[in-house]
């Protein structure tokens, strides 16, 4: 997979070059090959995506099924945070990580409080 992503990507390249090299032409056949060769690039790029994302998939649930903690809450912190999960970058309005930081504090405080005196 890895040696079809990087010659994809080598014939991508050259027959751009070719193709802005003669004036950029909307048909014929170098343009057609620039196009074929472009799709082919994308397409291995999605395909290595979609495999790396079975690959920490299979790993999640086999950690999963062998209870091993550590290894299951790694592969999960890849999967959400480095591997393009989401990223808040505000919390009710505010950008502060300082202000976020003590509003969650606060919060928490309110609502984890002990039920006895």
């Amino acid at each position: 997979m890895i040696f079809f992503y990087k010659e994809a990507k080598q014939r991508s390249v050259a027959s751009c070059q070719l193709w802005k090299s003669i004036g950029r032409p909307r048909s014929g056949a170098v343009y057609d090959n620039y196009r074929k060769d472009k799709a082919a690039y994308k397409l291995g790029i999605r395909a290595k995506k979609r495999e790396d994302k079975q690959v920490y998939t299979r790993e999640l649930h086999e950690a999963l099924l062998r209870k091993q903690g550590t290894a299951f809450w790694k592969c999960w912190g890849f999967i959400k945070f480095d591997a393009g999960g989401c990223t808040v970058s505000h919390v009710n309005g505010n950008t502060d990580p300082t202000k976020i930081v003590n509003n969650f504090a606060r919060y928490y405080e309110k609502v984890c409080r002990g039920n006895t005196v």
